[in-house]
């Protein structure tokens, strides 16, 4: 399963969940910016990670709007 870590009005959120829409791919998205989900937001950054969206997929992670990895979830 992926799971995407966003903020509100963060295009580069927008645009990763745009892009896995598009391909039927299904993911669960966490939204930090949304006060129920501080244990998340302390998650991240005990964890040094300071951009959004984050992205967890098959044993991987990364920062950002990465359409390079994105779509090696589709090999």
């Amino acid at each position: 399963m992926l799971t995407i870590y966003i903020k509100d009005n963060c295009p580069q959120c927008h645009a990763t969940m745009r892009w896995l829409r598009e391909r039927d791919i299904p993911f669960d998205s966490i939204n930090i910016s949304d006060p129920s989900n501080a244990k998340q937001l302390a998650w991240l950054r005990a964890r040094g990670i300071k951009q959004t969206p984050y992205v967890v997929a098959a044993g991987e992670s990364w920062s950002g709007f990465r359409p390079d990895k994105l779509s090696k979830l589709l090999e």
